[in-house]
């Protein structure tokens, strides 16, 4: 997305019915911290090392519409573009 929007001229279509729940990849590195730790307290580490497939998400719900215009914002890329 970064990519496209910042190297490109022409307007770039950007679903407005499709949603995400982006979430800080340090955020992420924090809470699977506290699950290993707290895991292994409580003998639950098998079952944790038994799923392997974890869905993180974090507390907005954005399009990606929404997330293309916030990028354009930051990166001081044309808005136009989104």
């Amino acid at each position: 997305m970064d990519q496209a929007l910042g190297s490109n001229d022409q307007a770039i279509d950007f679903y407005q019915d499709e949603f995400r729940c982006p979430i800080y990849v340090m955020d992420i590195v924090k809470l699977m911290r506290i699950v290993l730790e707290q895991s292994e307290k409580d003998s639950t580490l098998e079952l944790f090392k038994a799923f392997k497939i974890f869905n993180l998400g974090g507390p907005t719900r954005l399009s990606r519409f929404e997330m293309a215009k916030m990028l354009c914002e930051h990166r001081s890329y044309s808005v136009s573009n989104c």
